[in-house]
């Protein structure tokens, strides 16, 4: 299994930030640090929407594969030609 080495800046701060929060999680856990909910709420947002984009981030040189869209249902059911 090939290790995760961050290739762009990007990759290197998401890490830091991902591992960061987790981090003050762990202290606010055990009770040597302490965040109002409004930060708390902040940090949740981060790190979801960072562990969201590389999750769905495919891998580099492979294109998504987009089904076509589905006709709708309604009473007309003549095909439109273009």
């Amino acid at each position: 299994m090939k290790k995760f080495i961050p290739q762009t800046f990007n990759d290197f701060l998401a890490i830091i930030l991902i591992v960061g929060i987790a981090v003050l999680w762990g202290l606010q856990g055990k009770g040597l640090m302490t965040f109002p909910a409004e930060v708390n709420g902040g940090l949740i947002v981060t790190w979801t929407l960072i562990i969201q984009y590389y999750y769905r981030k495919g891998p580099p040189g492979v294109e998504k594969h987009n089904p076509p869209p589905t006709p709708t249902t309604g009473t007309d059911t003549t095909p439109v030609v273009k």
